[in-house]
């Protein structure tokens, strides 16, 4: 809620990567990124663990977590990662019929295609963002 009692906007966001680890540039520009959308939306969160890398989180952002509402991380496989996670598009599927969003952001890589699968079956706004250097080839 707002300070005036309104609801915020809600946001659902899909990713293949983890927002609280800094292993790449991607995912420092992602968490802050993040930071940012927390302080005027509600945000659910749906990522891969370990961003392609061994998932250490020794160092990860912890600090991101309580900043959403939902953080839902499931497991990192190659094929998950490369080729498509059903248990990450089944997540983001039951979270959208379960509850109101206003916005899809589907971030980095491969995750297009979930947004592309969602935005149809859901009709729901979508944006793809790469927040990588990638971005001029998409």
């Amino acid at each position: 809620m707002k300070a005036d009692g309104t609801a915020r906007k809600r946001i659902l966001y899909l990713s293949v990567v983890d927002p609280t680890l800094f292993v790449t540039g991607a995912t420092v520009r992602m968490n802050a990124f993040v930071r940012f959308l927390a302080k005027s939306y509600d945000i659910d969160i749906v990522c891969l663990a370990g961003s392609g890398h061994k998932a250490d989180y020794t160092d990860a952002d912890q600090a991101l977590i309580p900043m959403v509402d939902r953080f839902i991380r499931h497991d990192f496989r190659q094929y998950r990662y490369f080729l498509f996670s059903r248990r990450l598009y089944t997540e983001a599927a039951s979270l959208l019929q379960r509850n109101h969003y206003d916005l899809l952001i589907t971030e980095y890589g491969l995750s297009a295609l979930y947004g592309v699968l969602l935005k149809k079956r859901f009709q729901i706004p979508w944006v793809y963002s790469s927040h990588n250097i990638e971005f001029r080839m998409y």
